[in-house]
């Protein structure tokens, strides 16, 4: 029997729906490439962006990972490193 297709990669979108923060910038595809301080994200958000993650898709992120995905882009790459990992392994 076929496995199960793969769902839809994470993308920018999901990113931008995990780190709501009123007063930041708009994160677009254009700026997908800026430090997420330089849009307006501070340390609480990108917190809080770990915490959805591990609550949404089981998979954490450490400190220290967190501390190298310095724009968007990296991060929406590294999520879906992780979440291909764990349909991997599953």
């Amino acid at each position: 029997m076929a496995e199960p297709a793969v769902t839809a990669a994470f993308t920018l979108e999901d990113l931008r729906a995990l780190l709501r923060v009123d007063d930041a910038d708009e994160l677009t595809e254009t700026r997908a490439d800026e430090e997420f301080g330089d849009l307006g994200y501070d340390s609480l958000a990108r917190f809080e962006m770990v915490s959805q993650l591990v609550r949404r898709y089981d998979i954490e992120i450490s400190d220290e990972t967190m501390e190298h995905l310095r724009t968007p882009r990296q991060a929406v790459d590294h999520i879906n490193a992780l979440l291909l990992d764990s349909r991997k392994a599953q």
